[in-house]
């Protein structure tokens, strides 16, 4: 083996040694053993329910979040998507401002376009929760639901 070819075989194997430490791993931890931030260190969803409107068309979406971070959130965004099968029916969003730390919020958004023929035929669902923390690094999750139980059965 010549010079060059041992200097590209030993870079190409210490490369690959280097690109085997890093990295996340099955059980959510980076390679050098600290667990991966995530949305949830910062804000989770405690509960939502669909309600009707009090004046106009459609239904709400009444979300409940809490902030578990140690400080307060500026900005948490919410958004639902409702489904036929793979079409977007009906879409909405909401917006949670200065949440201080370890603080639950409840708080709904419209879903003006879903009227009474269309909740037989909502497949499923989703809601998109997202949020930056003090270094404005960006978290965000999506929960997908394959029910849509609205109206509620009496």
């Amino acid at each position: 083996m010549n010079r060059r070819q041992y200097l590209t075989t030993a870079g190409v194997g210490f490369v690959g040694v280097l690109a085997g430490c890093s990295g996340e791993t099955d059980d959510g931890e980076s390679g050098d053993g600290e667990e991966s931030e995530g949305l949830e260190d910062y804000v989770q969803l405690q509960g939502h329910e669909f309600k009707p409107t009090q004046v106009g068309s459609g239904i709400l979406l009444e979300v409940t979040v809490e902030n578990v971070s140690e400080n307060t959130l500026d900005l948490i965004s919410i958004d639902a998507n409702l489904y036929v099968d793979d079409e977007r029916v009906d879409d909405g969003g909401l917006s949670i401002g200065d949440l201080p730390a370890g603080t639950t919020e409840t708080d709904d958004m419209g879903l003006v376009d879903t009227t009474p023929d269309l909740y037989d035929e909502i497949t499923n669902y989703d809601i998109t929760i997202s949020t930056r923390n003090e270094e404005l690094t960006e978290f965000e999750q999506t929960y997908e639901y394959d029910e849509f139980n609205y109206p509620p059965d009496n």
